[in-house]
């Protein structure tokens, strides 16, 4: 029961969606997309823009008038422990992008776009495996997408964007949409239709039991938006969900005196979820609930010359899930006695707080460029799972009991750096970025006087100073990297 409790808290973290395609890929909610955003230390430029054609978003499908071939690879090794209880578990994750855009004009000028096609590749591995808990969870998944996109501009005033994206996880192809419009030379609304998939399906072996839990969440966003640009002094854009008015986004910034400037961004999403699950073929229970996602970001920087950014950002990042669900004991046992032995029900929460301290720093030249950056990330996880199991026909209860998670804090660095070269019709670009974990702390464990530091459950050796703590944290899981690579032609 303890194991099956254990895995109902992972499966509540993993299948909330958020700002990312897959749950395997809940870096995303740590670090930004692109390879400029890696390189200056995972913090996107503000206000967004993209160094890639994108047909989820297909106002950056314009390729500026000229053609254009685009082909980006990231390849994530997020998560690996060498040894430990946990030994083995890793998780790891690709994504390759390639699209080209060719130009055309109609009515002398007055409406010009590009025609774009794409082909989109992502792939996760993941493994959780612990023979001294009797867990092991795994999911290996490859989805592929065909994509199709229009840009059209009218003098100015209006600009649309439409893409059809053809996936493997959708009966049907997605139809993201934004349509712009100019009333005042500063001012633009527009609306924008989007989409939200997570999608895999995982094995699952808990005390000798094989089962399956399928996580397939969908959703079509549609939202409107302002946003007002005043010279290069103040840019502001606000977001806001037709089908789920609670669910917003903000984007500032504003000029400072010498060459100073302050960003801000804040971002709100709620979401439902209803999950089944299988044990040896047969229906084991469900799980739903709720998540909110919600995050807020401030930062400082400064224009130093004509090629030269640094920047210094604080983001907050607070991600919940609570519901309940049950268990049927008649998947494990012959029917009559699960009339004895009853379900087992459950509710539960979880939070996961992050804190992200970040600074970074950019060389733009005419043919060279240059990022580096770094955080540091304190991450707070809190879950609680209450649980009992119903009696003849659900007419009484017994075994009631509740659990925690006893890991409530996480501390890591992470470093990046990009390179990037400019040729008359060739850029390439590459960024890496390396997570190092530093400390964490167990709630249960009593603290040892006289020591400065807390060893992580299942490495070896203790050390008193912060150096061999660190090390020790590294040898039993050494964190993970992420490296992104783009090619640009353009002629």
């Amino acid at each position: 029961m303890r194991n099956f409790i254990k895995f109902l808290l992972f499966v509540c973290i993993v299948s909330a969606p958020g700002r990312v395609f897959a749950y395997t890929e809940i870096v995303g909610l740590l670090v930004d997309d692109g390879i400029n955003s890696l390189s200056r230390g995972g913090m996107e430029r503000l206000p967004e823009g993209r160094d890639h054609l994108d047909f989820q978003s297909p106002l950056f499908l314009d390729s500026k008038g000229k053609y254009r071939l685009d082909t980006a690879y990231e390849n994530q090794r997020t998560i690996r422990i060498y040894n430990g209880s946990w030994a083995g578990s890793h998780a790891y994750a690709e994504h390759l992008e390639s699209a080209i855009a060719a130009p055309f004009s109609l009515w002398d000028g007055n409406v010009s776009g590009n025609v774009a096609a794409g082909y989109g590749y992502r792939s996760f591995d993941v493994k959780a495996a612990s023979v001294k808990d009797d867990v092991f969870v795994a999911s290996d998944e490859k989805f592929n997408a065909v994509k199709g996109g229009l840009f059209l501009k009218l003098n100015d005033k209006a600009s649309l964007g439409l893409s059809v994206v053809d996936t493997d996880y959708r009966s049907a192809p997605e139809i993201p949409l934004t349509l712009e419009i100019s009333p005042l030379e500063s001012v633009k609304v527009g609306y924008k239709r989007s989409y939200v998939d997570v999608a895999g399906d995982f094995t699952v072996r808990l005390s000798g039991n094989d089962g399956t839990v399928p996580i397939h969440y969908q959703e079509n966003v549609d939202e409107l938006y302002v946003s007002w640009h005043y010279n290069d002094i103040f840019y502001a854009k606000y977001a806001n969900e037709l089908k789920h008015p609670d669910n917003r986004h903000f984007t500032a910034k504003l000029a400072l005196p010498a060459s100073l400037y302050l960003v801000g961004d804040y971002v709100r999403h709620y979401t439902d979820f209803n999950q089944d699950f299988f044990v040896a073929a047969n229906p084991g229970g469900y799980l739903k609930g709720t998540t909110a996602w919600q995050q807020y970001r401030i930062g400082l920087g400064a224009q130093l010359g004509d090629h030269w950014t640094v920047e210094a950002n604080y983001r907050r990042g607070d991600l919940a899930a609570n519901g309940g669900g049950i268990a049927n004991s008649s998947s494990v046992v012959s029917f009559w006695p699960s009339l004895v032995v009853g379900n087992y029900n459950h509710t539960f929460n979880a939070e996961l707080k992050s804190e992200q301290y970040h600074l970074g720093t950019e060389y733009q030249g005419e043919h060279f460029s240059m990022g580096l950056g770094c955080q540091y990330l304190d991450i707070r996880p809190v879950a609680q799972l209450d649980y009992w199991r119903s009696l003849l026909f659900g007419l009484g209860k017994t075994g009631a009991g509740s659990l925690k998670l006893t890991t409530d804090r996480i501390q890591m660095l992470f470093f990046s750096i990009g390179l990037g070269y400019r040729w008359e019709h060739l850029s390439v670009g590459y960024a890496f970025g390396q997570f190092i974990p530093i400390a964490t702390h167990d709630a249960n464990e009593k603290p040892v006087q006289g020591s400065t530091t807390t060893t992580a459950s299942g490495s070896s050796g203790g050390g008193t100073d912060i150096f061999s703590s660190i090390a020790n944290k590294i040898n039993y899981n050494p964190g993970g990297n992420i490296q992104r690579v783009m090619l640009t032609v353009t002629f």
